[in-house]
C-alpha cells in the first residue's frame, strides 16, 4: 500500500480483519471452483502474515500479506477478491493470478 498524499496519514485496517467473522472477507477460489482457506497464525504463535491494522505515514508505504492454503495441482487460475473497505472505500478489488506468477518452476507443465 502507498500513501500518495504529502500531508494526510492513511489508517489501514487490514485485510486480516475479515478473519474475525465481522464485515466482507477476501477470498480465493481457482477455475474449478475451489475455494481456498485464509491462513492465519495460532495462538501465541507470530509470523510475517496478514496485517491487522497500521497506520500509513505520509508518502509511505507497507505491506500486507495474504496467506492461502496451497492450490491444487490441476489450477492454471486463482481469482483473489479483496474488499475494498480496509482502505476507506466501497466494493471490491479483483485480480487473475495465472499459474505462471505461484508455481516455483516459472511455468505449467
Amino acid at each position: 500500500m502507498n500513501n500518495r498524499s504529502s500531508t494526510r496519514k492513511e489508517d489501514f485496517k487490514g485485510w486480516s480483519n475479515g478473519l474475525d467473522f465481522l464485515g466482507p472477507k477476501c477470498s480465493l477460489v481457482d477455475e474449478h471452483g475451489n475455494n481456498y482457506v485464509q491462513m492465519t497464525a495460532a495462538i501465541g504463535e507470530t509470523w510475517d502474515g496478514p496485517i491487522a491494522r497500521e497506520t500509513i505515514a505520509p508518502r509511505g508505504r507497507m505491506i500486507d500479506r495474504l496467506i492461502f492454503e496451497p492450490p491444487v495441482d490441476a489450477a492454471q487460475e486463482l481469482r483473489l477478491e479483496v474488499p475494498a473497505a480496509p482502505l476507506g472505500l466501497e466494493g471490491w478489488y479483483r485480480f487473475r493470478i495465472p499459474r505462471l506468477m505461484w508455481d516455483e518452476e516459472g511455468g505449467v507443465e
